[in-house]
């Protein structure tokens, strides 16, 4: 299961929480309503996916992955991953290795509070 909202009243990230029960038909079906949320702002939204608690991705994750990324809009930010574990750490890694935009966009938190704080980092005020 997904759970895919805007993270904050600024609506400067989306935010999308995993479980372990997640599918990648729910995946690319958030995904049409995390498209439709960036493209209603003109500022940068970055995204966090919170992983905690997940212990592994579905099959495919290179094919499905590099789609989400060849899709990107042009206000897409930060991929912002939370709570990966070393497995899941070492699959995303892989995948910032194969397909470039993934490699100029993800980064990695232990936190939501790091997450978050992420998010603000290079933001202008007058962005949002």
């Amino acid at each position: 299961m997904l759970k895919v909202d805007w993270g904050d009243d600024s609506r400067t990230y989306i935010y999308t929480k995993f479980y372990p029960d997640w599918t990648w038909h729910e995946f690319h079906n958030n995904r049409l309503a995390y498209r439709s949320m960036i493209q209603s702002v003109y500022w940068r939204v970055d995204y966090i996916a919170d992983f905690t608690g997940v212990s592994t991705i579905p099959y495919d994750f290179l094919g499905h992955s590099k789609l989400a990324f060849d899709m990107r809009l042009p206000n897409e930010g930060y991929v912002i991953v939370v709570g990966a574990n070393p497995k899941i750490k070492r699959i995303a890694e892989f995948i910032m290795k194969v397909v470039p935009k993934a490699k100029m966009s993800v980064v990695f938190a232990n936190t939501l509070e790091e997450a978050r704080a992420l998010v603000d980092i290079d933001r202008p005020s007058a962005d949002v």
